[in-house]
C-alpha cells in the first residue's frame, strides 16, 4: 500500500480508537444533556488561545533537542523501533517529501487529534471535575507521561537498552507538556481542546520533521 494512503488511513483508525471509550462513556453518561464533540472538548477556542498554544508548541521543540544529548538518547531516537527511527528510514527509502508528509500527518492527526481527545478531552474533564483542577490536571499530565515510556518499547543502545536518563525525559517531558495543555484548555479556552490540539501538533511536527533530519 503507498505510504501517503496507509498514513491516512493509519491516522483515521487510530482517532476513532482514541474516541472509542470517550464515545461509549458519553453515550452511557452525556448524550441527553451535549453533543459529542462538546463532551470531549472539540470545539472553538479563542484565538488568543490557539496562539498561545502555537507558541507553547514551539517553546517545547528545543527542549526535544536537548534531549539529543542525554547519554544514549541519539541511539534511541536513531532506533528503527521509534518513530524518528522509522521517518529517518523512510527519508531514506522514499526521499524527504514522502517523509514530510507523514511526519506532518502523524504530528497533527494521528498523535496529536487522537491524544488530546483521549487525555485532555476524556480523561482530564473526567479528573478534574471529580478531583479539581490541581489535583485531576495533575493526575491526567502523570499518566500522560507514563503511557509515552511505551515508545521506548523495543529500541536499543550498544549496550541493553535506553539509561534512566533517557526513561526520565521521555515520561517528564510529555508530562509537563500535558499539564501546560490542560492548563491551556480548561484555563484560557472554556473547555477547548484545539489549543492543546495545536501545541501538540506544532511540538510533534517539528519534532518529526526535524529530528530524523539531524539523528
Amino acid at each position: 500500500m503507498d505510504v501517503v494512503i496507509a498514513t491516512v488511513l493509519s491516522g483515521i483508525i487510530q482517532v476513532l480508537v482514541f474516541a472509542f471509550v470517550p464515545f461509549i462513556v458519553y453515550l452511557a453518561t452525556a448524550r441527553r444533556q451535549r453533543r459529542f464533540a462538546e463532551y470531549i472538548g472539540l470545539k472553538r477556542a479563542p484565538a488568543r488561545a490557539a496562539g498561545w498554544g502555537v507558541l507553547i508548541g514551539m517553546a517545547s521543540f528545543p527542549l526535544m533537542l536537548g534531549l539529543l544529548h542525554v547519554a544514549g538518547a541519539a541511539d534511541v531516537l536513531a532506533d528503527p523501533a521509534s518513530q524518528t527511527g522509522r521517518l529517518r528510514e523512510l527519508a531514506e527509502a522514499r526521499g524527504v517529501a514522502a517523509m514530510l508528509f507523514v511526519a506532518v500527518f502523524q504530528a497533527a492527526v494521528t498523535t496529536a487529534l487522537s491524544e488530546e481527545i483521549l487525555f485532555r478531552g476524556f480523561l482530564a474533564k473526567r479528573l478534574v471535575s471529580r478531583l479539581g483542577f490541581g489535583a485531576g490536571n495533575t493526575l491526567q499530565a502523570l499518566v500522560f507521561g507514563a503511557v509515552h515510556s511505551v515508545l521506548l518499547t523495543g529500541t536499543a543502545t550498544e549496550t541493553s537498552g535506553p539509561s534512566p536518563a533517557v526513561w526520565a525525559a521521555v515520561v517528564l517531558l510529555p508530562a509537563v507538556q500535558g499539564w501546560l495543555m490542560g492548563w491551556l484548555n480548561e484555563r484560557l479556552a472554556g473547555g477547548s481542546i484545539v489549543p492543546g490540539w495545536c501545541a501538540h501538533a506544532v511540538s510533534n511536527a517539528l519534532t518529526f520533521t526535524v529530528v530524523p533530519i539531524l539523528i
